[in-house]
């Protein structure tokens, strides 16, 4: 059992990096194995494992497949199921079914900020799969008592932090800073860069009066969802960080987020800001 406990820490430890992987655990056995269902491996992209499922060639056959199911990236988890004698020459001559799983990195989702919205906003998200970057120069805000499940904390002012760093096209970008002129220098570096997600909470007014002080929308990179969230009506941090992560999630399953927006900082609504809108705002 300790080492099946290993395999799940590591398991752990693993969606927290960009690495890949995949989980197989002994589902079910038949006649004599060398392993019980409930054993569980966990295999690295570049072959190395930790845990086992009975060694010889049913262990080899199982790292096969596992490489084969990380080299497609739409792979789904599977069942493969093996007679040891008939189909691998083990001479145990039972039979046994592994249950394959990819484990592949969730996507980053940077949030800028470390205050009353930020901080349910990186639970949830966490929970829900993101690897979470909480950025934020407030020692005594951004920490790892407050921010527990957070895979990263850069405890640097915004413009150090991003004077030395270039998103990628995957990350999610949330902007919650602690000022309206913290959340104008974030957005004006992140409009630059492709990404998959950018989002900025505020009101009608904040939001306009940010985006006259920026370059023209033809000239960015990212689509703005201002206010940032759903629209669920939402009031509290705690309603605010679910109508944040939900859209988050509805980007990532490739849904169209347009339709509906939250609140902001319920100071008043605005409209979506993608590029066509923002040509007449700029």
């Amino acid at each position: 059992m300790s080492s099946d406990k290993t395999v799940l820490d590591e398991v752990t430890t693993l969606k927290d990096t960009t690495q890949e992987g995949v989980l197989v655990i002994v589902v079910s056995t038949d006649g004599h194995t060398p392993q019980v269902p409930g054993a569980k491996m966990l295999v690295h992209a570049d072959g190395t494992i930790k845990g086992t499922v009975g060694g010889g060639q049913i262990e080899n056959k199982a790292v096969e497949r596992a490489l084969a199911l990380l080299r497609d990236p739409n792979a789904s988890p599977r069942v493969e199921t093996w007679h040891l004698l008939h189909d691998l020459g083990m001479c145990c001559g039972g039979r046994m079914s592994l249950y394959m799983e990819p484990l592949r990195p969730g996507p980053r989702l940077l949030l800028f900020g470390a205050g009353h919205v930020a901080l349910p906003t990186a639970r949830l998200a966490r929970e829900s799969g993101f690897r979470v970057t909480v950025v934020d120069p407030r020692e005594d805000w951004n920490s790892s008592h407050r921010f527990p499940t957070a895979t990263e904390r850069i405890v640097l002012s915004y413009e150090d932090f991003l004077s030395d760093f270039t998103p990628s096209p995957t990350d999610y970008v949330v902007i919650v800073t602690q000022g309206h002129e913290h959340d104008e220098f974030v957005l004006r570096h992140m409009v630059k860069h492709p990404l998959c997600y950018l989002g900025m909470i505020g009101s009608q007014r904040k939001i306009s009066r940010t985006l006259r002080k920026l370059p023209p929308a033809s000239q960015w990179n990212a689509e703005l969802h201002a206010p940032v969230g759903l629209d669920i009506g939402a009031e509290t941090p705690n309603e605010i960080a679910v109508a944040i992560v939900a859209e988050l999630i509805q980007v990532r399953k490739g849904k169209d987020v347009n339709a509906s927006k939250a609140q902001g900082s319920n100071e008043g609504a605005a409209p979506t800001l993608s590029s066509p809108v923002m040509k007449e705002i700029a």
